[in-house]
């Protein structure tokens, strides 16, 4: 039997990309969890609903018949902006997830997501395959695929690199072959990790 999963990391990999994929049968998990947090924790709605509440796990049956879930994770650089400040100008590092970061809604018009999501069809294209750009939690999805992992100060540290990444959750009508689902716990440090 073929390995798709596999082939398609490797695919990814030769764009600088890293990705890991896992069965899409735990998409009511994850939603279960974003649940269960917003129910444990009287603040997160107060603080940080409006975003939780943007995440979207239905997928049209119409488009594809989903099968896997496919975490990418994209380098970004650390920028330096400038600003003035009466006739001074101060220079200030603005992080790498800023530069890439988009609302949900406006996704569709940032260039270098759109150049991502195209690659990502392009690879799969190869055997048939489909897929959807998704608004759900990447950070969770990343550590509990393995290609993550939380760091002390409850930042996702790509497997053997940094923080340096703008992270991306795609549906695929692909098969997986091993499902990486790891056994720490989903939502360990969530109250903090969805935010940052």
């Amino acid at each position: 039997m073929k390995n798709y999963a596999s082939n398609f990391i490797k695919k990814v990999e030769e764009y600088g990309f890293k990705a890991q994929i896992i069965s899409f049968k735990h998409m009511e998990e994850i939603k279960l969890g974003i649940e269960n947090m917003k129910q444990t924790y009287e603040d997160i709605n107060v603080n940080i609903g409006k975003y939780l509440n943007k995440f979207d796990y239905k997928v049209s049956d119409d488009f594809l018949k989903p099968k896997s879930i496919i975490v990418i994770a994209v380098p970004q650089p650390v920028a330096r902006v400038y600003f003035t400040l009466g006739l001074k100008r101060y220079a200030v590092i603005m992080p790498p997830m800023y530069l890439l970061n988009s609302s949900s809604e406006f996704e569709k018009k940032h260039k270098k997501i759109c150049e991502i999501t195209e690659i990502v069809e392009k690879i799969l294209s190869y055997e048939n395959f489909k897929a959807i750009k998704v608004n759900i939690p990447c950070k969770p999805l990343a550590v509990k695929s393995g290609l993550g992992t939380y760091g002390k100060n409850n930042i996702c540290y790509i497997n053997g690199e940094s923080s340096f990444y703008w992270l991306g959750v795609y549906v695929s009508d692909m098969p997986w072959e091993n499902d990486s689902w790891g056994s720490i716990p989903l939502w360990t440090h969530v109250k903090i990790v969805i935010c940052v």
